[in-house]
């Protein structure tokens, strides 16, 4: 295991697992206590246009349509994958985020409306209540997604050698970073200023001193 962050999420989930059995009596305590975590630098990746723009136009119909909702929304890939038909209301989109438990109705815009209908128009021989389906019409895997994600890339990076690694979930944090409205919280989702923080990765501009403004 290379990744400090895939470390500490092993160490999370067997703490997990013998507390359980500790529990159960299946076994005599919990190895993984006293085991400390690597410490995580928090991720600062903010994709710019272009490069968003590098991606999209390389992607699939329902990888394109997956991006914009969760760049327009500021959604997790697992809350856009079970976006149903049901989910659709006159005045937006309902989404349930499944970390915070926040439930939200994202105001339609054209741009989003066009996000829900590539999604819609993706070929499936039966009948579906799931936005992004596959073929067969059942939900549209993490995995299936990802493989979108991956052949977008080998394109892209053919044609933009400058171009830097990003991840799907980088493009929640682009919408909050991108999210200029008077509450930023409020489209995020977030329960606290300090999570909307982590995910507002835009450099801040600021005004430089002007000495000749004294004269």
């Amino acid at each position: 295991m290379k990744s400090k962050t895939g470390a500490n999420r092993e160490r999370s989930f067997l703490s997990l697992v013998f507390s359980w059995g500790y529990e159960r009596g299946r076994c005599k305590g919990n190895p993984c206590k006293g085991v400390r975590k690597f410490t995580e630098k928090p991720r600062d990746r903010y994709v710019e246009d272009w490069e968003y723009e590098a991606i999209y136009k390389n992607a699939s119909p329902r990888l394109q349509a997956a991006m914009d909702v969760a760049w327009l929304c500021g959604a997790q890939k697992a809350d856009i994958l079970k976006l149903r038909r049901q989910d659709f209301r006159e005045d937006g989109l309902y989404i349930e985020q499944s970390k915070t438990g926040v439930k939200q109705i994202k105001e339609w815009t054209p741009r989003l409306r066009q996000a829900i209908d590539k999604a819609l128009a993706v070929e499936s021989k039966h009948p579906t209540m799931f936005v992004f389906h596959n073929r067969s019409g059942t939900k549209l895997s993490a995995e299936s997604l990802r493989d979108d994600w991956s052949k977008a890339w080998e394109k892209a990076i053919t044609e933009y050698a400058n171009l830097e690694r990003f991840t799907f979930h980088d493009l929640k944090a682009k919408g909050v970073s991108d999210y200029d409205g008077p509450n930023k919280r409020a489209f995020s989702g977030h329960k606290t200023e300090r999570q909307v923080a982590s995910y507002d990765r835009k450099v801040k501009r600021s005004p430089s001193l002007d000495p000749s403004s004294k004269y």
